[in-house]
């Protein structure tokens, strides 16, 4: 079985369903086709620049939710990316 391994974070404006879908028809024809894909969803994560607090943002509100300040850095969430490619011999 040959499969195909990605990251794709929340922020990454990838429906994994429709990515799903698609991988079936552009896979067609190729090395890859029949192989199948699989998806890590990586939430979105972040620290906040002013108490260094490290959260998983859950909601549309970026703010720190340890001191309210709105200097935040994303950590994670906006990955696309492969991680890995498995193929049979």
């Amino acid at each position: 079985m040959e499969r195909v391994n990605l990251k794709v974070g929340k922020l990454a404006a990838v429906v994994p369903q429709s990515l799903l879908f698609c991988y079936d028809i552009i896979s067609r024809d190729t090395p890859l086709a029949g192989s199948r894909l699989h998806i890590e969803e990586i939430p979105v994560t972040a620290r906040c620049n002013d108490c260094g607090h490290d959260w998983t943002v859950e909601g549309p509100v970026f703010r720190c939710p340890g001191c309210d300040s709105g200097s935040i850095q994303l950590t994670s969430g906006q990955e696309l990316e492969i991680t890995s490619i498995e193929i049979e011999d």
